[in-house]
């Protein structure tokens, strides 16, 4: 696309942007490329340790690629060091999810979500991560918008 263009071209005149790296990445996302996705936010996690959000885009990968282990490792550390950061905790409770681990996908949910009773079957189970999915996605917006 006509954005994944204009992106590389700018990360090919500034390289060491992690923002550039970000944005690329996010577009890379869009375009259905995860590889590239992959390499663009590993690029701006390196260039910047302290920018998070590659760092939860690549575990919410890692989660769609069914390595939800690697995910809970860094989203840990994301939610620990950023504990307001309401898509890290959505991410971290469905990683949990995909492990089996429902008790901490509770725990961990953001305030408003931890009402939610998680159930071990399967049709409430997707009910469930409809839910959470879409209150992520609010959060997401919100948090967006604010920024």
């Amino acid at each position: 696309s006509k954005a994944v263009a204009q992106l590389e071209r700018m990360v090919t005149i500034y390289p060491k942007s992690a923002q550039g790296q970000y944005q690329l990445g996010l577009a890379y996302l869009a375009a259905g490329e995860s590889a590239k996705a992959n390499d663009s936010l590993q690029k701006a996690v390196k260039l910047a340790p302290g920018f998070l959000n590659p760092t939860v885009l690549l575990a919410g990968l890692d989660i769609q690629q069914g390595d939800p282990n690697s995910a809970v490792i860094a989203l840990k550390k994301v939610v620990q060091e950023r504990p307001q950061m309401i898509q890290a905790q959505m991410l971290l409770a469905q990683a949990y999810r995909k492990q089996g681990n429902l008790d901490d996908a509770l725990a961990v949910a953001p305030k408003g979500l931890r009402v939610l009773e998680l159930r071990t079957d399967r049709r409430d189970n997707a009910a469930l991560h409809r839910r959470l999915t879409e209150a992520a996605a609010g959060a997401v917006g919100r948090w967006q918008r604010e920024r």
